[in-house]
């Protein structure tokens, strides 16, 4: 809530004619059209999928951002479902999350290696990354349990285009 609250303070700087908050009571932002600032927060402050490409390299994706090696953090079209780490155009992390926030995949990759965690969304535990988890659970289960977020997350990560299609 404190990252939404800072968040939002931040749009109204930048963007005085959004004219949708209705009340502040007790620190807490009440907010018309919230997806609306939703999608203006992630075009204006970070960056997104369809602003990436991505190109195969020995089997490896390599992700660049305006034709130049990526770094950096970026968002499903959402802005809530899908973040991916990047560090000098290789993939480090991907973060899928619940509709509640918490983490459902954490998949990091390093050294040649993949390693896949699936959690429910029960959001228990906040981790040193700053971010929620539940309790972990199989991939066979989760994919069973999460159908619909696991189908999402698959049409996500084509907003990220080959290199060839760009």
């Amino acid at each position: 809530m404190k990252h939404i609250f800072l968040t939002l303070v931040c749009l109204l700087l930048v963007m005085p004619q959004i004219m949708a908050i209705r009340s502040i009571t007790d620190n807490c932002l009440h907010v018309e059209q919230l997806d609306w600032v939703k999608s203006k927060l992630n075009s204006t402050f970070y960056t997104t999928f369809s602003q990436l490409t991505r190109k195969s390299v020995d089997r490896l994706d390599i992700i660049y951002k305006d034709g130049e090696l990526f770094s950096g953090t970026a968002w499903s079209s959402d802005g809530a479902t899908m973040k991916i780490i990047v560090d000098r155009g290789v993939l480090t992390r991907i973060y899928v999350f619940h509709d509640n926030g918490s983490v459902a995949m954490c998949s990091i990759e390093g050294n040649g290696r993949v390693e896949n965690y699936y959690f429910d969304d029960s959001k228990k535990v906040e981790r040193n990354d700053g971010e929620y988890y539940g309790n972990e659970m199989d991939k066979y289960e989760f994919r069973k349990k999460y159908k619909t977020l696991y189908t999402r997350v698959r049409i996500f990560w084509k907003e990220i285009k080959k290199a060839e299609e760009y």
